[in-house]
């Protein structure tokens, strides 16, 4: 019997979806009995919670139920039961990594004058957790000397959401400095970045005591360089690694308000470089980042895998 175990933060999104698309793949292929098939999370904030809504939306619009799935924690014991661990962020022999990757848009383009034209705006799109760190950014907001407008686009998320959701829209900063829309359809965030000019893809990365280097697995971060917006990224070393082939942002400590100023205002103040960031990370994603290239290597794994070529 081969076992594999597919994986990403949070395991209410793409690992379950990947979990439950497998096991369809292969009752269909007749060959169920032959594979055990799971998926889990890399960290504890989403255990017990159901499969993220659109995602099981996504599953049932092709017929595939997740009833049941709640998000569990990985232990050290999956290393030595599965054969296969399919991740979206983490690089250890044994583990096929597979990044959490957008789709390019062949025709998409952000010319330079529609570029210079935009009102200086950053923004920080999807959900909103803790270790996003929205109080320390709010903090760099009020050290600047430059004008700038902060739109937040999202829902508050992860086991602490009650909280952190009432204490930062209670800080002054918070009214003060962001236009905040509360939820909203993926296609309407096409409306969001052609009125802005950064984006936030912050993250506060102590909080995982596993994770040194950083991760594949945040979308925000390839969307953003696919829109050809240049990014505040968390100073990690995968992100060091890119920055260093493409230059399409700047790397900034998420605890640091004074850091994080200082790169907003390098961004507003040098606004045809910060243009020429964000052909980077659009060049970046046609060439590495996307789902386009990250899909033949997922497509190769499971062809493996449903036919057996190794342990089964």
């Amino acid at each position: 019997m081969t076992r594999i175990l597919f994986i990403c933060l949070g395991n209410i999104c793409r690992s379950p979806m990947a979990e439950f698309v497998m096991k369809d793949l292969v009752e269909k292929a007749g060959i169920a009995e032959k594979f055990e098939i799971a998926s889990a999370a890399t960290s504890a904030e989403e255990v017990g919670n159901p499969v993220y809504p659109p995602a099981r939306q996504k599953l049932a619009d092709h017929a595939i139920s997740c009833v049941g799935k709640t998000a569990r924690q990985m232990t050290r014991q999956d290393y030595d039961t599965y054969d296969y661990l399919v991740s979206w962020g983490i690089d250890k022999k044994k583990i096929h990594v597979i990044g959490n990757f957008p789709i390019v848009r062949k025709d998409y383009k952000l010319t330079r004058e529609d570029y210079m034209s935009r009102e200086n705006r950053i923004l920080y799109f999807g959900l909103i957790y803790s270790y996003s760190r929205q109080e320390v950014f709010l903090e760099a907001l009020k050290k600047l000397h430059v004008n700038v407008k902060y739109l937040v686009a999202g829902k508050f998320m992860g086991n602490e959401l009650k909280t952190y959701r009432v204490q930062t829209m209670n800080n002054p900063l918070w009214k003060e400095k962001v236009e905040f829309v509360e939820g909203f359809k993926h296609d309407e965030l096409k409306d969001f970045v052609a009125k802005s000019t950064i984006s936030n893809t912050l993250r506060d990365f102590s909080v995982y005591a596993h994770d040194k280097r950083g991760s594949l697995g945040i979308i925000k971060i390839f969307e953003s360089m696919e829109n050809a917006l240049p990014i505040l990224c968390p100073d990690m070393p995968v992100y060091r690694e890119m920055m260093e082939k493409y230059k399409c942002g700047i790397l900034v400590d998420p605890m640091n308000s004074q850091a994080i100023a200082d790169a907003i205002e390098y961004l507003v103040s040098h606004k045809e470089e910060a243009w020429k960031m964000g052909q980077e990370g659009r060049r970046a994603v046609i060439e590495k980042y996307s789902w386009d290239v990250a899909s033949k290597d997922y497509l190769g794994i499971v062809s493996s895998l449903l036919t057996c070529k190794h342990t089964c």
